[in-house]
């Protein structure tokens, strides 16, 4: 029951620490995000990975430990993640109108950041007590016994 545990925490700890590395290389990609018309978007694009990486590292959001997570908690762990703040240079330095109006503050990047974490924060319901069951835990041991068996096929010659 307590290994049920721990791996389903690790799984919640994992899953969070990946909303900012996929936003990491979401900006590390090759496509320019910020829409504005000129030859500044790139710029604007960089500073905002820049400031993201910058402040996830000093959070120790990135690059996301490896599990197991025994010193995090959830809780404080989502904190970290919604105080991030992230600029773009159409917010700060080269202010910019697209489409006649200013953009969103860092383009939306860190309104998104907070929309994913609630999500993911409501999608955590708690345990279901049918995990801890009898039958569960055959099924269980059920499939660690395969998997061993599996493992010892595949090592004999």
């Amino acid at each position: 029951m307590l290994g049920s545990l721990l791996k389903r925490r690790d799984e919640i700890l994992f899953n969070t620490y990946a909303i900012i590395d996929q936003t990491i290389k979401r900006y590390q990609r090759d496509d320019i995000l910020c829409p504005r018309p000129d030859k500044y978007n790139t710029a604007c694009d960089a500073m905002l990975l820049g400031t993201l990486l910058k402040q996830a590292a000093k959070f120790g959001l990135w690059p996301a430990p490896q599990a197991p997570y025994e010193a995090t908690s959830f809780v404080r762990l989502a904190n970290k993640i919604k105080m991030l703040k992230v600029n773009a240079l159409c917010d700060k330095i080269s202010r910019v109108m697209i489409d006649g109006k200013s953009p969103e503050p860092a383009h939306g990047l860190k309104a998104l950041i907070n929309e994913m974490m609630d999500s993911h924060e409501a999608s955590l319901c708690g345990l279901d007590i049918k995990d801890f069951g009898p039958k569960r835990k055959k099924q269980e041991e059920s499939r660690l016994k395969s998997e061993e068996k599996r493992k010892e096929a595949t090592a004999s010659p």
